[in-house]
C-alpha cells in the first residue's frame, strides 16, 4: 500500500498544479448583482492532457496491481487486494454489509474516509453528491464512506446516524469503530479518498479537498471507459442499497435514531434580544437556525411564532428538500443549512450565516425580504492552498485568501456563526472553513489612533487566524495566531466589576479597553479568547482591517503543543490547558456574573468558566512552562435536561420582566440552548433554576391574502385589566347563488373560520349568533381579550404620538398588532354554458391594534366588517349593498364600545 501511496501522490500533485495552472487563465466576471460568475471546477472543460495523463496512470496501476504477487492460485486473488469489511459493523443507508467479492465485485468503489465533526470532510459530501448523481451504481461506480471517528463521542452509531440525516448523505455509510480499514490502508488525514478496482485493487489515493470535484470526476470516467473496454465492469444493481435503511451489526445494541416529532429539524444556532414594549413591560424575541429545514424561525419567549423565513412556501409543511441560494421574501427566500445569526443594530434586523450557501444574508423582519450581503454561493480555498490562480493574489477578486473585496464579490468558506459588534460596525464571522475570524464592515469606519486608515464601508476581510489547522495564540498580532474549525462567537464587556450592585446600576468599565470576544474553537477543543483594538498598543500604520483583533489567547481546554489538536476530554477544575473539552460549538457570556457558558457538545453538557476576568495578568497563551497557570475555573452546568449534541447557546437577560414575575420561567436570567440532535430549544432561567422546553405555535394563517376588510384600533396600554376588542360582521350572498330546490334556512352555504392572533397568551371566544332566518347572510362575533403585560406601546402619551390624515386615519411609529380573521366556503351558483358549479371563496378580515398610553384611549374597541360575496360570471345586488354600506366599516379608527 505504500508504493500505492506514493505513486498516487505523484499523480495527484502533476493532475492538481496542471488543472491549477489551466485555472489561472480563467477571468473571473462578476454580475450586476455583484456577485462572482466563475465556473465550478467539476463543469469546466477537462483539458486533453489531463485525460491522457490520467489514462496513462491508470493503465500503469491496474498493471502494477496485478502484478505485483505474481500468477493467480486456487483460492486466492491476483495482485494487491482490499480486504473486507470488519463484520459486524454498522450500516447506513444499506440493507447489509457490502462485501468486495460479493456485491462490489465488477464495481469501481470510492472509498471516503470522513469524521463527522471535520468541516473538511462535509466539504466533500456536496462533491460526493455530485458523483453519485453523475456515475450510478448500474453505471459502475458505488460510493462507500467510512466513518473513521476522532472523538470518542462519534464511535457511536446513534450519533453517525444523527450525521448522516444531518447532512443529507443518501450513499451507503459504514460505521467502522475500531479503524479497521482506515489502518489497513494507511490513512493519516481527515478526508480521504481511495479509488478501488474492479477486483479489489487499490487505485488512487487522494487527501484533503484540492480540486477534488475536477480530479475525481476525470479520473471515474477515464477509469469506468478503460475498464468497460477490458469488460472489468458489471451493470448488475445492489439491492442491499437504499436510503433510509440501516443494519446493525452489534446484534441491536445500539438502537436507530427515533422519529422526529419537533418542528423542528437539527436546529444549529440560538439568538435573542429583549423588545421594549412599554416603561413597565419587555418581551423577549428569539431567533432560532433550523438548519436541517433550512429556514430562520422568529418567535417571542413563549415560543409563539412571529414569522418563519425560508424553507419553502408553506411554513407549516416543512421539509429538508426545500433548499437553495435565493433573496427576496420571506416566502421566497432560500437558505441551506444556515447555522449562526445575531441581531443587528436594531430589533429588525438579522444576520444568519448561510453556511453552506458561503454567505452571510440579511434579514429585515420589518420589510420581510431577504439580501445577501456577503458571499455568492462559491466556496473560498483555504489560504493553506497553493492556489495557482494569479487572480487570487488581487483581493478586489474576491478569490484573495484573506478577503479585501466588497459586499457579494467576495467569497466565504463555511461561515458558522455571526456577531454583530457596534463599536466596529461590524459583523464577525467564524470562518470554520478557513479556520479564520472575518469581519464584515457595514459603515465606513477606522480603528486605533490614526484615523487616516479607514475600513471602507462593505469590506469583507480576515481579522484573526492565519488560515493554518492549528491552536496557536499570539500576544499581540491576531492575524499570526491559528484556529482550528472555529464555530462558536459571543461578545464579552469585562471588567470593572467588583462593585456590581444588585439593584442592577450599571458598573464603571472602559468600554473601549474591556471589549473581547470570545470563539468556541471547535477542532482543538478549546475556547480562545480575542482581545479587540483597543487603539493603544498597535502599529497605526497597518491598516485598520488588520488591527481590529490585537490578540489571542487560551482561555480553557487544548494543548500547550499549538500543533496538537487531539487533548480532549472531559475534566474540569481549573481553566487553561489543565481542563479539558471535546468538540465545543459555542459560547454565551453573563455581564452581571462575570461568567462565560460554553456548549460542550460531545460531552453533551454546557460549563461554567468563572473567574477569567479581573486584575492581574493573564497567562494563557501556549507555554510548556507549567509555572504559567491560566485564571479561572471550569465547572458543568448542573441542568435537569439531558442534552445530545448541544451546539447553540446564547445567554439573555430581561430585567423588567424579571422584577415583574420572578417566578416567571419566560422572564429573568435566561440561557438559551439548541439542542441539536433533539431537536429543541431549552431555556434555563437562572432565577428559578427551572429549564423549559420550548413549544413553537406557528400561526394558522401566515400572512393575509384576499382581504376584504381592514380596521384600525387604538387601545391603551395602561391599567391592571385586559383590553377588549369585538370583532364582528355580516357575510352576505348574491340571490343568484341558491338553487331553485334550496330552501330558505339552506341558502347561506356553511363558513370556516380561522383566526390568528399576534400571541399566544391573547385570549378569543366565538360568540354564537341567532340564525338569520329567511335571509341570504350569516353573522360572526368574536370576542378577543388581550393580556395586561403583552400590550406593547409608547412609553409617553399624547395625542402627538396618532397623526390623523384627511380620511381619518391615524399613523404611528410603532408596530400594530396584527389580528386576522379568515372566512373559507364554497359558493355554489348555476352557469349558463357549463351548469351548476361550485366555486372555492377565501376572504380575510384584518385589524391592526395599536397601544398607546394617551388619556383619551380606551380599553375596548370594536369592529365591524360587511362584506358580500363576489361570484365571479354572477351580476348581484352587491354594489348596491356596498353603497349602503358606511365608508368606516372597513378601514377606520375604532374607538370604546
Amino acid at each position: 500500500m505504500d508504493r500505492v501511496l506514493e505513486i498516487s501522490s505523484v499523480f495527484v500533485d502533476l493532475f492538481n498544479s496542471t488543472a491549477g495552472s489551466a485555472n489561472s487563465n480563467l477571468d473571473v466576471n462578476v454580475n450586476k448583482d455583484g456577485s462572482n460568475c466563475t465556473t465550478d471546477d467539476d463543469t469546466v472543460d477537462i483539458p486533453s492532457h489531463l485525460r491522457e495523463t490520467t489514462e496513462d496512470y491508470i493503465q500503469k496501476m491496474l498493471t502494477a496491481c496485478n502484478a505485483s504477487s505474481g500468477a493467480q492460485t486456487s483460492g486466492s486473488q491476483q495482485g494487491m487486494r482490499v480486504n473486507e469489511f470488519k463484520p459486524n459493523l454498522d450500516w447506513f443507508n444499506c440493507k447489509e454489509p457490502l462485501l468486495f467479492h460479493k456485491h462490489l465485485r465488477g464495481k469501481l468503489v470510492l472509498l471516503h474516509f470522513w469524521t463527522y465533526c471535520c468541516v473538511n470532510c462535509q466539504h466533500m459530501i456536496p462533491i460526493l453528491e455530485k458523483l453519485e448523481k453523475k456515475f450510478t451504481v448500474e453505471q459502475g461506480l458505488v460510493i462507500i464512506s467510512v466513518h473513521s471517528a476522532k472523538f470518542p463521542h462519534e464511535l457511536n452509531s446513534v450519533n453517525v446516524q444523527h450525521a448522516v440525516k444531518r447532512y443529507g448523505m443518501t450513499h451507503p455509510i459504514v460505521n467502522d469503530t475500531e479503524s479497521t480499514m482506515w489502518n489497513d490502508l494507511a490513512c493519516c488525514c481527515w478526508p480521504t479518498c481511495i479509488i478501488v478496482g474492479p477486483l479489489g485493487e487499490p487505485m488512487l489515493v487522494v487527501q484533503g479537498e484540492q480540486f477534488h470535484s475536477k480530479l475525481l470526476q476525470t479520473f471515474i470516467s477515464s477509469s469506468l471507459e478503460i475498464l468497460k473496454a477490458a469488460d472489468l465492469i458489471s451493470g448488475h444493481q445492489i439491492e442491499g442499497i437504499e436510503v433510509d435503511t440501516h443494519f446493525m451489526g452489534s446484534g441491536g445494541k445500539n438502537a436507530a435514531v427515533p422519529p422526529n416529532a419537533s418542528p423542528l429539524l437539527y436546529p444549529g444556532k440560538v439568538t435573542a434580544t429583549v423588545v421594549q414594549k412599554s416603561n413597565k413591560n419587555s418581551d423577549i424575541l428569539v431567533a432560532v437556525s433550523d438548519s436541517g429545514h433550512h429556514r430562520i424561525i422568529v418567535c417571542n419567549i413563549r415560543g409563539y411564532v412571529k414569522c418563519v423565513i425560508g424553507g419553502g412556501s408553506d411554513p407549516l409543511k416543512p421539509s429538508s428538500d426545500n433548499h437553495g441560494f435565493k433573496d427576496g421574501g420571506f416566502r421566497e427566500a432560500l437558505f441551506k443549512n444556515p447555522q449562526g445569526l445575531c441581531f443587528g443594530e436594531t430589533h429588525d434586523v438579522l444576520y444568519v450565516a448561510d453556511t453552506e450557501n458561503h454567505a452571510i444574508r440579511m434579514v429585515d423582519l420589518k420589510l420581510k425580504t431577504v439580501k445577501t450581503v456577503a458571499g455568492n454561493g462559491q466556496m473560498l480555498l483555504p489560504a493553506n492552498m497553493d492556489v495557482k490562480n494569479s487572480a487570487a493574489s488581487n483581493p478586489n477578486s474576491g478569490l484573495c485568501p484573506f478577503g479585501g473585496a466588497m459586499w457579494t464579490i467576495q467569497r466565504l468558506n463555511t461561515p458558522w456563526d455571526v456577531l454583530y459588534v457596534e463599536r466596529l460596525r461590524a459583523v464577525i464571522i467564524a470562518m470554520a472553513g478557513s479556520h479564520q475570524l472575518w469581519a464584515l464592515f457595514l459603515d465606513k469606519t477606522t480603528q486605533g489612533t490614526n484615523k487616516s486608515k479607514w475600513c471602507g464601508k462593505g469590506l469583507c476581510v480576515c481579522v484573526a487566524g492565519s488560515g493554518k489547522e492549528e491552536n496557536r495564540n499570539n500576544s499581540y498580532n491576531a492575524l499570526r495566531a491559528s484556529f482550528a474549525q472555529p464555530s462558536g462567537l459571543c461578545l464579552a464587556v469585562t471588567g470593572g466589576y467588583q462593585n456590581y450592585q444588585q439593584d442592577d446600576s450599571q458598573p464603571q468599565y472602559n468600554y473601549h479597553q474591556n471589549l473581547s470576544v470570545f470563539v468556541a474553537d471547535a477542532e482543538s477543543s478549546t475556547i480562545r479568547r480575542v482581545y479587540l483594538d483597543t487603539g493603544n498598543s498597535n502599529n497605526s500604520s497597518a491598516p485598520a482591517s488588520t488591527r481590529c483583533c490585537t490578540r489571542v489567547l487560551n482561555v480553557c481546554g487544548g494543548s500547550p503543543d499549538p500543533t496538537d489538536l487531539f487533548s480532549y476530554g472531559d475534566i474540569d477544575g481549573p481553566a487553561g490547558t489543565n481542563s479539558r473539552l471535546q468538540h465545543p460549538m459555542a459560547v454565551a457570556w453573563n455581564r452581571k456574573r462575570n461568567t462565560l457558558y460554553v456548549a460542550d457538545t460531545y460531552n453533551n453538557k454546557v460549563k461554567c468558566v468563572t473567574g477569567i476576568v479581573g486584575g492581574g495578568s493573564v497567562h494563557n497563551a501556549n507555554s510548556t512552562d507549567p509555572n504559567l497557570s491560566a485564571k479561572g475555573n471550569v465547572h458543568a452546568l448542573p441542568l435537569p435536561v439531558k442534552l445530545n449534541e448541544p451546539n447553540g447557546l446564547y445567554f439573555v437577560e430581561n430585567k423588567n420582566g424579571q422584577h415583574q414575575d420572578e417566578t416567571n420561567t419566560d422572564n429573568g436570567s435566561l440561557l438559551l440552548i439548541a439542542d441539536t440532535n433533539s431537536h429543541t430549544i431549552y431555556a434555563y432561567n437562572f432565577n428559578s433554576y427551572v429549564t423549559k422546553k420550548l413549544k413553537f405555535e406557528f400561526p394558522l394563517i401566515e400572512e393575509p391574502k384576499n382581504v376584504v376588510g381592514n380596521a384600525r384600533v387604538r387601545l391603551s396600554n395602561n391599567g391592571s385589566a385586559p383590553a377588549q376588542l369585538m370583532v364582528r360582521g355580516r357575510v352576505s350572498w348574491p340571490s343568484q347563488v341558491t338553487n331553485e330546490s334550496d330552501s330558505v334556512e339552506k341558502v347561506s352555504p356553511p363558513l370556516k373560520w380561522t383566526l390568528q392572533m399576534p400571541d399566544n397568551t391573547w385570549e378569543s371566544k366565538e360568540i354564537k349568533s341567532p340564525a338569520n332566518v329567511g335571509t341570504q347572510s350569516t353573522d360572526f362575533k368574536y370576542l378577543i381579550r388581550m393580556p395586561v403585560n403583552q400590550r406593547e406601546g409608547s412609553t409617553e402619551g399624547d395625542a402627538g404620538e396618532y397623526t390623523a390624515d384627511d380620511n381619518g386615519e391615524y399613523d404611528c411609529d410603532e408596530e400594530p398588532q396584527i389580528i386576522i380573521l379568515r372566512c373559507e366556503t364554497s359558493i355554489c351558483t348555476t352557469d349558463t354554458d357549463m351548469g351548476p358549479v361550485c366555486l372555492p371563496v377565501q376572504f380575510d378580515f384584518v385589524v391592526e391594534v395599536r397601544f398607546t398610553a394617551s388619556k383619551d384611549a380606551p380599553l375596548a374597541a370594536d369592529a365591524y366588517f360587511p362584506h358580500t360575496v363576489q361570484v365571479p360570471g354572477v351580476e348581484s345586488n352587491s354594489k348596491a349593498n356596498a353603497a349602503k354600506t358606511p365608508s368606516s366599516s372597513n378601514n377606520t379608527e375604532s374607538g370604546k364600545t
